[in-house]
């Protein structure tokens, strides 16, 4: 800044100088002249040129020296020149220097002269001289706005709502035609089909045959072995509640068998396995429980030691004579309940009858019941029992009939024995 002053200066101070010296030339060739004549003045054009280089302040000040005329106000009208050089050569500089500036906005507000404000501050009046009835009532001076609160011209408007409705959700759109396009039915929405040989088809399939078919035991057994893969609780009792007792038995017992049978594998892969296999067993006994009851075989004996383990009398017996026997009878699928000591009992009973070849009853046994209780649950299982068989019986073929009753299930197994009684030998 201080340069800047310095350089000023210092071209202000040699236009003075310089001036100064073509003041006192143009002084010596006036002198060196003719005597008496009289000093020239300027034309009405050159006086217009030197007007507007003064003016300008963008021009040479030099130039216009060289045609001013010498005079006692030429240095006067040379100095001011020179003056509004260096401050032309001062603004250039500045603008040069400093960043370039906004324009500035033209202001809306409207000023008020003088006048203007006098005559809104002086209340009106009549004719007579007196001031309104107006004035009088609202003696408070009238304010002229100094914004123009004109209502802005509605282009703009019309742009901003085309920009809003392209920013803006048409949701919010104000002012603007709106139409509500038809919505589907979504009340009922239509499930996906299933791609051939994927696992939903699969699924589907399992689930259509089971609805088909409520009664079908397999169809069943497919569905629950479906959820026992997919790792669901099995047996889905509201699924199968429509089979027969025995058919709904049987899968509960399958299912429950495979449930604990993995549930014993996941907690220890490593166990015994007598362990492994118990559920399974399990299953067996239940299964057998829910079988029909069975009476494999019926023999007569000599010596009973134990199941199995028994010495066979041939049934071939005396006429007329009372014959003595051992009945050996092994029963299969009996029930078995645990009672309130923790053990499991089975109540059975046995009948005989005795039958002469043309179906007609010839001797009854008394019917006995057998009750039998152990620690464990029994899985082999025989009655044995001391047959006198009549001495009033002839010669022929017979046939003994035995029925076992089990009575917690409340089943019959029966099984037949032929018998031959033949004449005594001579002795």
């Amino acid at each position: 800044m201080k340069s800047r002053r310095v350089l000023l200066s210092s071209i202000f101070a040699s236009s003075i100088l310089f001036v100064a010296g073509c003041a006192h030339d143009q002084k010596t060739k006036t002198g060196a002249g003719a005597p008496g004549a009289a000093p020239t003045s300027l034309q009405g054009e050159d006086r217009q040129t030197a007007t507007q280089q003064s003016a300008g302040g963008q021009q040479n000040p030099l130039q216009g020296e060289a045609i001013a005329p010498a005079g006692p106000g030429n240095a006067d009208l040379l100095a001011r020149k020179a003056e509004s050089y260096s401050k032309s050569l001062e603004e250039i500089l500045n603008k040069r220097n400093s960043p370039k500036q906004p324009t500035p906005k033209e202001s809306n507000v409207e000023w008020m002269s003088k006048d203007q404000a006098a005559r809104s501050t002086q209340p009106e009046s009549d004719s007579t001289g007196h001031p309104a009835k107006s004035d009088v009532k609202d003696s408070k001076p009238t304010v002229t706005p100094a914004i123009d609160v004109k209502s802005p011209d509605p282009q703009p408007k019309t742009e901003v709502a085309t920009n809003a409705r392209t920013s803006v959700p048409s949701s919010i759109i104000a002012n603007a035609p709106a139409r509500v396009s038809p919505v589907a039915d979504y009340t009922r929405p239509q499930a996906a089909e299933a791609a051939p040989g994927s696992v939903e088809a699969f699924e589907a399939k399992l689930a259509k045959r089971v609805k088909d078919y409520p009664r079908d035991v397999s169809a069943q057994l497919e569905y629950q072995l479906w959820l026992y893969l997919r790792d669901q609780p099995v047996p889905q009792l509201s699924t199968i509640s429509s089979l027969p007792i025995e058919d709904r038995e049987m899968l509960t017992a399958v299912m429950d068998a495979l449930a604990n049978f993995r549930n014993t594998v996941r907690a220890d892969n490593n166990t015994l396995l007598s362990k492994k296999i118990k559920p399974l067993l399990d299953m067996a006994d239940r299964l057998r429980s829910q079988a029909d009851l069975n009476v494999p075989r019926v023999a007569f004996c000599k010596e009973v030691r134990g199941f199995g383990q028994y010495e066979i009398m041939e049934p071939r017996f005396s006429a007329m004579t009372e014959a003595k026997t051992i009945l050996y009878c092994e029963v299969e699928n009996f029930a078995a309940q645990v009672n309130e000591q923790q053990q499991w009992t089975s109540d059975l009973k046995l009948e005989t009858v005795l039958y002469s070849e043309d179906s007609l009853q010839v001797w009854a046994d008394k019917a006995e019941q057998v009750h039998d209780v152990s620690r464990n649950r029994r899985h082999d299982f025989f009655i044995r029992k001391f047959v006198t068989l009549p001495k009033n019986l002839g010669v022929g073929r017979y046939l003994l009939k035995v029925s076992v009753t089990d009575l917690q299930a409340n089943r019959i197994a029966e099984y037949s024995l032929p018998i031959t009684f033949v004449a005594q030998q001579a002795q």
